[in-house]
């Protein structure tokens, strides 16, 4: 359930996917893995896109699942994050792949100056709807190109 201000308690709902420009948030920082600033810059030059910049895997993910945003696409290379809000956003009727498209269902463990961490060799995507997270795919297969 999501409590919006003093409202009562919802259900998850993710965002309708014909709603335009679609809210989306490429996560990005100087020298980013994955292209993700080209990425980013494609995204803003996009007329069905409105590119919010919060930047956090973890709010993305949760503004998905409640319906506030439509999509997080992100770079970086630890899946700490992306684990925890993948199973929300998919529980919430979600969808989240890698930048290539791949399903998002287990992650390798792996543990560095004595903390553990997930890998995430591809980046990932987490969006509201299946239509909506090919055409990310195809924005990042054209910047990456």
């Amino acid at each position: 359930f999501v409590q919006h201000g003093n409202s009562e308690d919802e259900p998850f709902s993710i965002a309708k996917t014909s709603d335009r420009p679609f809210k989306v948030t490429a996560v990005a920082w100087r020298n980013a893995p994955c292209r993700m600033e080209a990425i980013r810059e494609a995204l803003e030059k996009d007329p069905d896109m409105e590119h919010q910049s919060f930047g956090s895997t973890a709010i993305g993910g949760g503004l998905i699942a409640s319906g506030l945003t439509n999509a997080v696409l992100f770079g970086g290379r630890s899946a700490v994050e992306t684990a925890a809000m993948s199973l929300i956003v998919q529980g919430a009727g979600g969808v989240a792949t890698d930048l290539s498209g791949a399903p998002l269902v287990k992650y390798e463990l792996t543990e560095h100056d004595g903390k553990f961490d997930f890998l995430l060799p591809n980046g990932s995507i987490m969006s509201s709807s299946q239509a909506l997270n090919d055409r990310l795919v195809a924005i990042v297969e054209q910047v990456r190109k």
